[in-house]
């Protein structure tokens, strides 16, 4: 494989985004929190580097053995494969090897470094995770949905539990400035679930004839896409509802132009994928709200991006 079909396979614009969000998160919530207490974080520069490296990892294998696990339905479904013949396969699986070795000495050098040995047993749970999900999780209703979505939410979670022994000295020193980084923080990571998981749902209605024809048991091929539309466009109502209520009473902790911009991108990008939605009668007239709703998981950037100190 050439460098950039590695690069393709692991998903290199979502491995960005997942370290950006991680580095924005301590950036924009955690050390300002903390700063305004006098308190030290629990983690020092270069182990902060090392969890985001970790967590990247982490990913870019569950990107690798998903490919692996799909390769039949996604050659039905007309997508791309990179992993189309034997040598490559064996590549593919050298490289998910190596990475989850390299990934696992990072994790035992975090926790010997950080005198915190938990990491030794987060890091094989997340990969064990992300292989359940590909290779049996996401041929089920909504399991795979559901775990995904909390995946990408535990992307930044981990960053709190990585800092909770800081953080439970913030409650206790000044309770309302953990309040405030609290209701932020369950602000982002609901945002992250919901429109993960309204993305995901989207994308089981995208993917439906290779989910059939290599007998997987979706949501979709279960219930048919009648019923999951329905499903789906409750879970995008409920999610932009969560999202303006968020705005409405955190907005304080934003930047004006950021909590406008921001509020009108989301609102237009939803709106187009929910009609899309409701329109759709065909799998393939759903991969544009599937990629509308993927720039929408992307905004959540911009949310973090436009916090003021708390």
């Amino acid at each position: 494989m050439k460098w950039i079909a590695v690069l393709r396979l692991i998903r290199a614009p979502n491995l960005l985004i997942v370290a950006l969000t991680q580095w924005l998160v301590y950036r924009q919530v955690i050390l300002p929190a903390l700063s305004a207490a006098g308190i030290e974080p629990s983690l020092a520069l270069n182990e902060r580097l090392y969890l985001i490296l970790v967590t990247v990892i982490i990913t870019a294998g569950g990107y690798i053995i998903n490919d692996l696990s799909d390769e039949k339905a996604d050659k039905v479904n007309g997508r791309k494969t990179l992993i189309s013949s034997l040598d490559q396969r064996r590549y593919a699986w050298w490289l998910y090897l190596s990475g989850q070795i390299l990934g696992f000495c990072l994790a035992l050098f975090l926790a010997f470094h950080s005198g915190n040995r938990l990491w030794i047993g987060l890091y094989p749970a997340g990969v064990w995770l992300l292989y359940v999900y590909s290779t049996v999780l996401k041929r089920l209703p909504f399991l795979g949905n559901v775990l995904i979505a909390l995946f990408c939410a535990g992307a930044a979670a981990i960053i709190w539990f990585a800092e909770r022994g800081s953080l439970a000295q913030l409650q206790k020193t000044m309770p309302d400035v953990y309040l405030h980084f609290a209701g932020i923080t369950g602000f982002y990571l609901g945002f992250a679930f919901l429109s993960t998981l309204f993305r995901e749902m989207i994308k089981d209605l995208e993917d439906e004839p290779g989910d059939e024809k290599a007998g997987y048991r979706t949501a979709v091929v279960w219930l048919g896409p009648r019923t999951v539309k329905r499903l789906t466009a409750w879970v995008g109502i409920f999610f932009f509802l969560t999202f303006g209520l968020g705005m409405f009473y955190l907005g304080q902790y934003f930047r004006k132009e950021w909590l406008v911009l921001t509020s009108i991108l989301v609102t237009l990008l939803f709106f187009g994928a929910f009609r899309q939605v409701l329109k759709a009668n065909s799998p393939k007239e759903f991969h544009l709200p599937s990629t509308l709703a993927k720039v929408i998981m992307a905004l959540g950037i911009l949310l973090l991006l436009g916090l003021n100190n708390i």
